[in-house]
């Protein structure tokens, strides 16, 4: 119960972050002027396009960091700190030369993948500004996992409540400025790098690292 209630409330806090994020965009850069048709094209564009191009490979890093937890689990029971060190720092490498790899040649050839997968060419600009920070994904992931195997969830469980409110005010704080869609672009950046430092320090404080 540790375990799965922190997992658990991370998920829905996660679930109602992103269920927030379409409702205060649209009417935060419709109260700065823009409309509705361009609102729901370009969330489309970003979401459907870009977004799901870049993160195609997730879902082998996803599993790869999962299949983490009982082995780390194992080593920390018996205070051996430098296995796992070690097995996290593996994982992360192998997750992030996955991701690198793929979002290189995505970057590189994006208008033959949108046109391969979608029929289109829109979303080009959204890839080439996410990509370098789409990376952080593929350690995001394992980092989280990790914690989990620690029996640190409900540090993920508070994490996950601070980076939901700082990406919805970064939409509505960047929507102010007029940016357009990039509020949302500008929002997914923030969230990620304050999410992987602060999945990064929890582990630094735990194993000592």
């Amino acid at each position: 119960m540790d375990f799965c209630i922190p997992v658990t409330l991370s998920k829905i806090i996660g679930s109602i972050s992103y269920f927030l994020e379409p409702i205060v965009l649209t009417n935060m850069l419709l109260y700065v002027g823009y409309t509705k048709d361009y609102i729901i094209y370009e969330y489309g564009v970003i979401n459907a396009y870009s977004l799901s191009l870049l993160l195609m490979p997730q879902f082998f890093t996803q599993n790869i960091s999962t299949s983490l937890i009982p082995e780390l689990s194992k080593y920390y029971k018996v205070k051996d700190y430098k296995m796992c060190t070690k097995r996290i720092k593996q994982i992360v490498l192998l997750s992030l030369a996955i991701g690198l790899t793929s979002t290189i040649i995505i970057t590189i050839f994006p208008s033959f993948f949108l046109n391969l997968l979608f029929k289109t060419n829109e979303g080009i600009d959204y890839i080439r500004l996410l990509s370098p920070f789409t990376l952080l994904f593929y350690i995001e992931y394992p980092l989280i996992d990790s914690l989990q195997a620690l029996g640190k969830s409900k540090r993920c469980f508070n994490i996950t409540i601070k980076t939901s409110i700082i990406r919805l005010l970064s939409i509505v704080i960047s929507s102010l400025f007029k940016l357009g869609m990039y509020s949302l672009v500008i929002s997914i950046i923030i969230n990620l790098i304050t999410s992987t430092y602060f999945y990064y320090r929890e582990i630094n404080k735990t194993l000592h690292i």
